[in-house]
């Protein structure tokens, strides 16, 4: 009888430990997913919310989460060059509006505009 009570308190002790893990598991992957929603993944961004949703541990979360934010990164890294090449295209049109309006210029005009 002893036997059976131990191994009843200790079946109790397991499913306690294991909930603990899935608790932390799904507020891990929560927590990933508001993360997600901040980064800049452009069209990537369902991949990562799927495979945080499938993940199965809370090192894979984070493995995601991490990678996640390494294509962030580099996206934010094109969008400063973007923003950069934005920047100089505003510069060029400024300069042909200061120059006068000639046929000439109007036609470099759009021509940068339509090379955006």
């Amino acid at each position: 009888m002893e036997e059976v009570e131990k191994a009843k308190k200790e079946a109790i002790k397991q499913l306690g430990k294991e909930d603990a893990v899935d608790t932390e598991l799904e507020n891990t992957k929560q927590a990933a997913l508001k993360k997600i929603n901040t980064l800049n993944l452009k069209e990537q961004k369902a991949v990562f919310v799927k495979q945080v949703n499938e993940a199965k541990t809370v090192a894979d979360v984070e493995k995601v989460l991490a990678q996640a934010q390494m294509v962030s990164d580099q996206h934010d890294k094109e969008d400063a060059t973007m923003g950069n090449k934005e920047a100089f295209i505003q510069r060029k049109i400024t300069v042909l509006n200061t120059k006068g309006s000639s046929k000439f210029e109007r036609l470099a005009q759009r021509v940068i505009l339509n090379n955006r």
